[in-house]
């Protein structure tokens, strides 16, 4: 499963990287690696992901929800603000995609 990376949120403990920390409500929900209050989880209620500090799954008191709905996994975006601090954080895969550069010239293949 890849970790992800939240930046720019206007409440600064949001921004940092996400791993992945079990399984809640039948989806994964990932922890924040400096501070582990901040989690992504699905919320059900909503039918959607939200960034949060106020427990798994909490719509009510979530900072900033997802702007698309549903999904296996959290969506890549730029997500809305409910209780949270503007401007809203974006979401990115962690560690980010390779370039697509590949080494096989160098190594005499291809």
């Amino acid at each position: 499963m890849p970790d992800y990376v939240a930046t720019g949120a206007g409440e600064a403990p949001c921004n940092q990287t996400y791993t992945y920390g079990g399984v809640w409500d039948s989806h994964p929900y990932y922890v924040g690696d400096t501070d582990p209050a901040w989690r992504i989880s699905y919320a059900a209620i909503y039918t959607g992901w939200i960034i949060s500090a106020h427990g798994l799954g909490d719509w009510f008191s979530s900072d900033y929800p997802a702007t698309t709905l549903g999904g296996a996994t959290p969506p890549l975006e730029t997500y809305q603000i409910r209780n949270g601090v503007p401007p809203a954080p974006t979401l990115a895969a962690y560690p980010p995609p390779a370039t697509g550069r590949s080494l096989l010239p160098i190594l005499g293949v291809g």
